[in-house]
């Protein structure tokens, strides 16, 4: 039950995340709650669009956006959430990186 509804999470959050990102565009609103209130670009301003950007294949695009989030953070979140969809289909205690290097031996 937990591991499908984990799938679930991991299929349906980003669809939750684009709606709100889209509803934000068309009101001209900012997501970012620091920056609704005091007007000051936080560290992770333009990671959304930075992420829409890499999604969309535009690597520049995204790297304009924020490169501290599409150089470091998004690929490690990736990695974890490749290892985790990984341990979920197919019930393994070996973690994505030990079954590729090791060739899926124990």
């Amino acid at each position: 039950m937990r591991r499908r509804l984990r799938l679930a999470v991991y299929a349906v959050l980003p669809l939750v995340f684009y709606g709100l990102y889209r509803a934000a565009l068309l009101n001209g609103d900012s997501l970012c709650l620091l920056r609704a209130v005091t007007g000051t670009d936080c560290p992770s301003c333009g990671a959304t669009r930075a992420a829409f950007a890499l999604l969309s294949g535009d690597a520049a695009a995204a790297w304009a956006a924020n490169p501290v989030f599409t150089a470091g953070v998004y690929p490690l979140a990736l990695l974890l959430i490749l290892q985790d969809i990984f341990v979920i289909l197919f019930s393994r205690r070996q973690s994505l990186i030990e079954f590729v290097l090791t060739g899926g031996r124990r």
